[in-house]
C-alpha cells in the first residue's frame, strides 16, 4: 500500500523547491504580492503546478491566499516567531538526542562539516546568509537520522520560519549552533542525555535573545492565522470531514485511487473545494497526491504508528498546559463535551476526540502548534479507530480529566497529566503493532 514515503518528483516539486528558496531567502519579501501567472511565467513552468507548489506553500504559512486577488508572501510577525520557536523548543532537543543515537558514521561527519562555519551571531553578510543555509541542510540530515519521519515533517514546517528570521534579526544576536567540534563529540559518546542539555539550552538563549525584537515586530495581519484559507462551515471544510470520516471509517481503503471530478460528482460539490480537502488530507498524510493521475488513500503502517505517538508525546504536555492556560470558558466547554461524548459507534466516538483535539491546540493560542496536531491526527483517528474495532488491549490509556484541568487551570499539573497520558498511548500504540504483528 501507498505511504507518505513513496513519492515522486514532478513539476509541482520543482516549482515548490524554487518558491520556497525564494521566499526563505527573502527574495520575494515578506508582504510582497504576487499572482500564480506571473510566477509561472517567471519560472518558465505551467500554471497548474505552480498552483500545487502555492498550496503547499500556504500550508507551512509562507504564503496567504487573498482569494481573488491573489498570494501575498507572509510577513513575519511576533505571533509566528514565538509560535515557531515555541514548538522548536519541544522538538529540537528530542530530535537531538535521537540523531547523536542513531546517526550513521558517514551522516556524523556530514552534519558536521555542514555546522562547521565559525558562526555564533548573526550579521547581514554572504558568508552569514551561506552558513545558515548550511545549517537548515544539516538539520534537515539530522532530523533524516532521528529514524521517525514524522519528525522530519514537523521541522520541515518550521524550518521556513526559522530561515525567515533573517529578514528582521538585528546584527550581533547569538545563534543557536552547537559548533561542530562541539557535535563531533556528541557523535562519538553517543550520549543522548548530554545533547538534550546542550540543545534545550541553546534554543533556550535563542528564545531570550529575541524576546526584545519580538515586542518590537507587528503582529498577525488578517489571513494569516487560517492556513486552510476558509472559516468554519466552509464548502472545502465540507468536503474535507465528509473524505476523512470515508477514510477512517474504510469506505475509501489504503490503496483507493480517488479523482477530483469523481469526488465531486460524488458529494454533490464543486471542483475546486473537493481539491481544497484533498490538499488538506494530502498535509496529514491521509491520501498521497499523484502527479497527473489523481490521489490515493494511504495506509498507516506499524512505524508511521509509533513514530506518531512518539511526536504525540513530545508535544502533548506542551498542547495542554497552553490549553489549560488560554482558553476561553467556552472553548472549555466544548472541548470537555468533545472529550466525554458518548457515541454508537467508533467512528464517531474517534472524530468527536480528533474535533477536541483540534480545538484543544486552537485554544492554546499556537497556530503552529495547530499544524503539527493536523499532522499526528490522521495516524492517530486510524488507530483509535482499530482499537475500536478490533481485539480489546489489556493496556488502557486513562482519558484526562478535562472537567477537573480546566476548572484549575494549572498549567504544571497539566503538563505533567498529559505526559502520564502520553506514555500509556505509547504503550497502547506498541501493543497494537504487536498485535498486527501476531495476526499477520
Amino acid at each position: 500500500m501507498p505511504n507518505r514515503r513513496s513519492t515522486t518528483l514532478s513539476r509541482a516539486d520543482e516549482a515548490y523547491a524554487l518558491l520556497r528558496q525564494r521566499i526563505t531567502r527573502c527574495e520575494l519579501a515578506p508582504g510582497t504580492a504576487v499572482t500564480a501567472r506571473e510566477l509561472a511565467d517567471d519560472l518558465g513552468l505551467g500554471l497548474t503546478p505552480v498552483r500545487e507548489a502555492l498550496t503547499q506553500l500556504h500550508r507551512e504559512r509562507l504564503v496567504v491566499t487573498m482569494p481573488r486577488r491573489g498570494y501575498r508572501v507572509a510577513p513575519v510577525t511576533a505571533t509566528g516567531v514565538r509560535d515557531c520557536l515555541e514548538v522548536w523548543a519541544v522538538v529540537r532537543p528530542r530530535i537531538v538526542a535521537l540523531a547523536v543515537t542513531r546517526a550513521s558514521a558517514e551522516a556524523a561527519r556530514r552534519i558536521c562539516a555542514l555546522m562547521d562555519d565559525g558562526l555564533d551571531t548573526w550579521a547581514d553578510t554572504p558568508t552569514v546568509h551561506a552558513g545558515l543555509e548550511n545549517r537548515s541542510r544539516a538539520w534537515s540530515l539530522i532530523t533524516a537520522e532521528a529514524g521517525n519521519g514524522l519528525l522530519a515533517d514537523v521541522y520541515r514546517l518550521l524550518d521556513g520560519g526559522l530561515l525567515r528570521l533573517r529578514a528582521v534579526l538585528p546584527d550581533g544576536t547569538p545563534l543557536p549552533a552547537l559548533p561542530a567540534p562541539a557535535w563531533a563529540e556528541l557523535f562519538a559518546t553517543r550520549d543522548a542525555e548530554r545533547a538534550t542539555r546542550r540543545a534545550a539550552a541553546e534554543i533556550e538563549a535563542f528564545r531570550a535573545a529575541v524576546r526584545p525584537l519580538l515586542a518590537r515586530l507587528e503582529d498577525a495581519g488578517p489571513g494569516v492565522d487560517e492556513p486552510d484559507g476558509a472559516g468554519a462551515g466552509s464548502l472545502t471544510d465540507a468536503a474535507w470531514a465528509a473524505l476523512r470520516r470515508r477514510i477512517i471509517d474504510g469506505r475509501l481503503p489504503p490503496g483507493a485511487r480517488l479523482t477530483e471530478r469523481a469526488l465531486s460528482a460524488e458529494l454533490g460539490l464543486g471542483i475546486t473545494p473537493v481539491r481544497e480537502a484533498l490538499a488538506r488530507l494530502d498535509h496529514e498524510r491521509l491520501v498521497l497526491t499523484l502527479p497527473r493521475t489523481g490521489y490515493v488513500v494511504t495506509d498507516t503502517t506499524p512505524q508511521d504508528v509509533l513514530d506518531t505517538v512518539q511526536v504525540w508525546a513530545y508535544l502533548a504536555p506542551t498542547l495542554v498546559g497552553l490549553a489549560v492556560r488560554h482558553a476561553t470558558p467556552a472553548e472549555a466547554r466544548r472541548i470537555v463535551a468533545l472529550m466525554t461524548a458518548p457515541a454508537d459507534d467508533p467512528v464517531t466516538l474517534t472524530e468527536n476526540r480528533s474535533q477536541g483535539w483540534r480545538l484543544v491546540a486552537q485554544a492554546g493560542r499556537n497556530v503552529v502548534l495547530g499544524d503539527v496536531v493536523g499532522l499526528v491526527d490522521g495516524a492517530l483517528s486510524r488507530l483509535f479507530a482499530r482499537l475500536l474495532t478490533g481485539p480489546a488491549s489489556p493496556v488502557r490509556a486513562a482519558p484526562l480529566d478535562w472537567a477537573r484541568l480546566f476548572a484549575e487551570r494549572d498549567q504544571e499539573r497539566a503538563r505533567t497529566d498529559a505526559d502520564r497520558y502520553a506514555a500509556a498511548l505509547d504503550e497502547v500504540a506498541h501493543w497494537a503493532v504487536d498485535e498486527v504483528a501476531r495476526r499477520a
